[in-house]
């Protein structure tokens, strides 16, 4: 029994060992920032790639944990057509938090972190989707909606919180074909 108990414990170091070295000289390590949404409005704005795709995600959130690997397959196919945005909030202890969810997922995406520290609840979300998209309907759309802007940062389609998983997905792809 101890042979068998000694086997186990160094089976699983090995397990957690080959866990934590993850193929990560080969795939893109996760990007995270902390930001201000000026900040963000600057690095959505400057970019010059023909469309830039604003995903607003929440781990808490159902929806956004279900359409995650599907975003993060679009953007790897997609990603010499466009720039990728996904925005959270929190502040900087929260940072840790996610980039280990995302991480453990297998996830490869930019990801940035509006600190809110300094703006209520309830307005948070309003103030970024203002900012960056003042076209947008911002009250029709919900944690796990996006924008998609063009090279001229021009609003060329948003999604809404009355649409499905699939329906999102629709969208992303017919601005790619």
């Amino acid at each position: 029994m101890k042979k068998l108990t000694l086997f186990l414990a160094i089976l699983l170091v090995f397990i957690n060992i080959k866990a934590q070295n993850i193929n990560t000289e080969t795939k893109p390590v996760l990007s995270f920032d902390v930001l201000s949404i000026d900040d963000l409005k600057q690095l959505v704005f400057s970019s010059k790639k023909k469309l830039k795709v604003v995903y607003f995600f929440k781990t808490g959130c159902p929806y956004n944990v279900e359409s995650m690997p599907t975003i993060n397959t679009f953007y790897k196919e997609q990603i010499s057509n466009l720039d990728l945005f996904v925005v959270s909030f929190g502040n900087k202890k929260n940072k840790q938090y996610l980039q280990d969810y995302l991480f453990f997922k297998g996830y490869q995406i930019p990801v940035y972190i509006i600190d809110d520290s300094a703006i209520f609840n309830n307005k948070k979300y309003k103030r970024v989707v203002e900012n960056l998209c003042d076209s947008c309907n911002q009250k029709s759309m919900g944690y796990a909606d996006f924008f998609i802007l063009d090279e001229n940062n021009n609003l060329i389609v948003q999604s809404n919180c009355s649409q499905n998983l699939d329906e999102h997905i629709q969208i992303l792809k017919s601005q790619l074909d």
